[in-house]
Protein backbone atom coordinates (compact mmCIF):
# COMPACT_ATOMS: atom_id res chain seq x y z
CA UNK A 1 0.00 0.00 0.00
CA UNK A 2 2.98 2.32 0.44
CA UNK A 3 2.12 3.95 3.77
CA UNK A 4 4.66 4.87 6.41
CA UNK A 5 4.42 3.35 9.87
CA UNK A 6 1.93 5.31 11.96
CA UNK A 7 2.65 5.21 15.70
CA UNK A 8 -0.43 7.34 16.34
CA UNK A 9 -2.80 5.08 14.41
CA UNK A 10 -6.08 4.18 16.05
CA UNK A 11 -5.15 0.55 15.44
CA UNK A 12 -1.90 0.89 17.42
CA UNK A 13 -1.96 0.02 21.11
CA UNK A 14 -0.61 2.31 23.79
CA UNK A 15 2.88 1.26 24.90
CA UNK A 16 1.56 0.31 28.35
CA UNK A 17 -1.62 -1.49 27.25
CA UNK A 18 -0.23 -5.01 27.72
CA UNK A 19 2.35 -4.11 30.33
CA UNK A 20 2.92 -6.23 33.43
CA UNK A 21 3.43 -3.04 35.43
CA UNK A 22 7.22 -3.12 35.25
CA UNK A 23 7.40 -0.66 32.35
CA UNK A 24 6.06 -0.35 28.82
CA UNK A 25 5.19 -3.53 26.94
CA UNK A 26 6.68 -2.07 23.77
CA UNK A 27 8.97 0.80 22.90
CA UNK A 28 9.08 2.73 19.62
CA UNK A 29 12.16 2.22 17.47
CA UNK A 30 11.93 5.71 15.98
CA UNK A 31 13.76 8.33 18.09
CA UNK A 32 11.55 11.11 19.41
CA UNK A 33 8.31 9.13 19.45
CA UNK A 34 6.78 9.54 22.90
CA UNK A 35 3.13 8.56 22.31
CA UNK A 36 1.71 5.50 20.63
CA UNK A 37 -1.89 4.82 19.65
CA UNK A 38 -4.88 7.14 19.43
CA UNK A 39 -7.97 7.21 21.58
CA UNK A 40 -9.56 10.22 19.93
CA UNK A 41 -10.08 9.12 16.35
CA UNK A 42 -8.55 8.38 13.01
CA UNK A 43 -5.22 9.81 11.92
CA UNK A 44 -4.82 11.09 8.36
CA UNK A 45 -2.87 7.92 7.63
CA UNK A 46 -5.70 5.72 9.01
CA UNK A 47 -8.20 7.42 6.72
CA UNK A 48 -5.89 7.14 3.72
CA UNK A 49 -5.42 3.41 4.35
CA UNK A 50 -9.15 2.83 4.80
CA UNK A 51 -9.93 4.72 1.60
CA UNK A 52 -7.22 2.83 -0.26
CA UNK A 53 -8.55 -0.51 0.94
CA UNK A 54 -12.11 0.46 0.03
CA UNK A 55 -11.07 1.66 -3.42
CA UNK A 56 -9.09 -1.52 -4.03
CA UNK A 57 -12.06 -3.69 -3.06
CA UNK A 58 -14.37 -1.72 -5.35
CA UNK A 59 -11.99 -1.79 -8.31
CA UNK A 60 -11.61 -5.56 -8.03
CA UNK A 61 -15.36 -5.95 -7.53
CA UNK A 62 -14.74 -8.10 -4.47
CA UNK A 63 -16.90 -8.63 -1.44
CA UNK A 64 -16.43 -5.80 1.01
CA UNK A 65 -16.61 -8.02 4.11
CA UNK A 66 -12.97 -7.36 4.99
CA UNK A 67 -13.45 -3.62 4.65
CA UNK A 68 -16.61 -3.75 6.75
CA UNK A 69 -14.85 -5.84 9.41
CA UNK A 70 -11.95 -3.40 9.66
CA UNK A 71 -14.20 -0.36 9.67
CA UNK A 72 -16.43 -1.82 12.39
CA UNK A 73 -13.43 -2.82 14.48
CA UNK A 74 -11.88 0.64 14.20
CA UNK A 75 -15.07 2.52 14.95
CA UNK A 76 -15.97 0.26 17.90
CA UNK A 77 -12.57 0.86 19.48
CA UNK A 78 -13.18 4.63 19.28
CA UNK A 79 -16.55 4.24 21.00
CA UNK A 80 -15.03 2.20 23.85
CA UNK A 81 -12.62 4.94 24.93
Amino acid sequence: MGFSYDYNSLMHSDSYKYSNGAGPAMKPKRPGVTKMGSTTGFTKNDLAMINSLYSECQSKNTDLLLYRFLFNRITSSVQQT
